[in-house]
């Protein structure tokens, strides 16, 4: 993942990969949406009138932990990020780019700590959003991710994940903290031989619902299927056919809709769907991306 921040005169500063003057430790927005209420009050009338009511906008801040020299790294991060300036958080991830404008604010700080952390908020002037709460959790996954000690501390999380680790679980849930449904990339990888691979919801209106394809699987086969409305596909490998076939010809399904993720908590399954039955299996395992909307 890149993440470049870029202010009115189109310099830029790499935000992950500028090591030797800071580190980016965490990144939060605001949730939830503020409003601004406007009422009049009339003395012949109890309570008051709600004459109109105001989305007030969110904003995300980044926190960096600044290496020594600190006035040196300081001058650095300073020289391209000024306060009260227009900049453009870039993130770009799997070939895919999402900016957020906003205004930047570098909150007081002290240079004579050894230690030193600097803020950067970045005051978005829009109360709904959708690709601020993306980034948000693709930066904080990135982050989650990587762990390095270091003479002077912790930069990163107190916990470590291992490189190169597969979550195999064959079941999962998943929680969808928008306001409305919204539908799912899916992908479904075969370990081994799979049979007719499928995958199920046991939580919610969709319990007992399930899809699958009347396919068999070899090893490293990849099964993606997007279920968001209006943009529905499925492939094996990156092509929409598979044997000569379409692939939605092998598809099937239990249930009246296309799997969505409900509000909420989400309970999802992997596995072989052998003489009518689904069976879990640990010969494949499945990740589900989403973007969650807000009304």
């Amino acid at each position: 993942m890149d993440l470049i921040l870029i202010n009115k005169n189109n310099q830029q500063l790499d935000l992950l990969n500028s090591t030797e003057y800071f580190i980016l430790s965490r990144c939060e927005a605001l949730h939830g949406i503020d409003t601004d209420i406007h009422t009049v009050s009339s003395p012949y009338i109890d309570g008051t009138i709600v004459e109109g009511v105001k989305a007030l906008p969110r904003g995300i801040q980044l926190t960096f932990k600044v290496k020594p020299d600190i006035k040196n790294s300081i001058d650095f991060f300073t020289s391209v990020v000024k306060s009260k300036q227009y900049v453009t958080l870039q993130q770009t991830e799997n070939g895919n780019t999402i900016t957020i404008k906003g205004i930047a604010t570098i909150p007081p700080y002290t240079r004579m700590m050894s230690m030193c952390e600097i803020k950067l908020d970045i005051y978005c002037n829009q109360p709904y959003w959708e690709d601020l709460n993306q980034v948000i959790s693709a930066i904080s996954m990135y982050l989650d991710l990587l762990y390095f000690p270091m003479e002077t501390g912790q930069y990163f999380t107190p916990y470590g994940r291992p490189f190169g680790a597969l979550d195999v679980n064959a079941t999962k849930t998943f929680t969808n903290d928008g306001d409305v449904s919204v539908g799912m990339n899916i992908k479904i990888t075969a370990l081994g031989s799979v049979e007719n691979p499928y995958i199920a919801c046991s939580t919610g209106e969709q319990n007992g619902w399930f899809m699958w394809l009347n396919v068999t699987l070899q090893q490293n086969d990849e099964v993606e299927i997007n279920t968001v409305r209006g943009q529905k596909y499925i492939k094996i490998n990156g092509s929409t056919t598979y044997n000569g076939q379409p692939v939605l010809s092998y598809l099937n399904f239990n249930g009246t809709d296309w799997l969505q993720l409900e509000t909420g908590e989400n309970t999802f399954n992997v596995g072989e769907y052998i003489g009518g039955t689904p069976q879990v299996t640990d010969n494949v395992y499945f990740t589900i991306t989403y973007r969650r909307r807000y009304e």
